[in-house]
């Protein structure tokens, strides 16, 4: 008996490898030129953008900004001699006019008699003071006009009243100056008479001028008191511990 063989053609494997290999793998993405180049110069544009850096918060210091306070420089005013022995009152006058420029006096044809005045070398502002409480210590009383530039002279045996003095009401409408003024006590408590006489016994001493009086108003319970600037600042204290 013979055999008999059936031979089948084998199958390509090369093929069917190859087949299963395309089948299980994703086919690569490829990128189109135009994107691609896209990309690169977008990339190349961030590259060369600079990164601003970092702000740091600028420490100012507050002694650096504010300038410091400078004190003001002292002011030297003009010296000025003041040697008047057993001098003419007018030459006198006629010297404080030259102190305060655009300041002038007038006096009447009564003898206004001497004073000595003798301090040395001040400063013109002193030397003002000077000769204004020396002249009203000797009875002769400058007593201001309407017109502040313009001055009148009472000298002893004329009360300045008779030329006009100040009126105040007010402990600061007083002039820095030493002068005659009237000045208007207003009362709370204290009588007015019994205040009156106390003043006048006790504390002020009337002066040859005859310049000082003490008025006691008692239906306004008040009191009007004329005398020089400096004795009428130590009757306000007197009063206000009174009253």
């Amino acid at each position: 008996m013979s055999s008999h063989y059936s031979f089948f053609p084998l199958p390509n494997f090369r093929r069917l490898l190859l087949t299963s290999h395309q089948r299980t793998t994703k086919p690569r993405s490829v990128l189109r030129p135009a994107i691609l180049s896209s990309l690169i110069l977008a990339s190349v544009a961030v590259a060369q953008t600079p990164v601003p850096a970092p702000t740091v918060p600028s420490q100012t210091n507050p002694a650096a900004t504010i300038p410091a306070a400078v004190p003001p420089l002292p002011t030297h005013q003009e010296m000025v001699p003041v040697q008047f022995i057993n001098s003419d009152v007018r030459e006198v006058i006629g010297f404080l006019e030259k102190l305060i420029p655009g300041r002038r006096y007038i006096m009447g044809n009564q003898p206004l008699g001497n004073v000595t005045i003798f301090v040395g070398s001040v400063e013109k502002s002193e030397a003002i003071k000077l000769i204004e409480m020396h002249l009203l210590m000797n009875n002769v009383v400058l007593s201001p006009s309407e017109d502040e530039n313009i001055w009148k002279v009472s000298g002893a045996g004329v009360n300045p009243k008779s030329v006009g003095i100040p009126f105040i009401d007010r402990e600061e409408l007083l002039p820095p100056n030493e002068q005659v003024v009237s000045f208007l006590f207003k009362l709370q408590w204290a009588d007015p008479v019994e205040l009156a006489t106390l003043i006048q016994g006790q504390i002020l001493v009337p002066s040859q001028a005859q310049f000082t009086s003490v008025v006691p108003l008692p239906k306004a319970n008040a009191l009007l008191v004329t005398e020089n600037t400096a004795l009428i600042r130590t009757l306000i204290r007197i009063v206000r511990a009174i009253d």
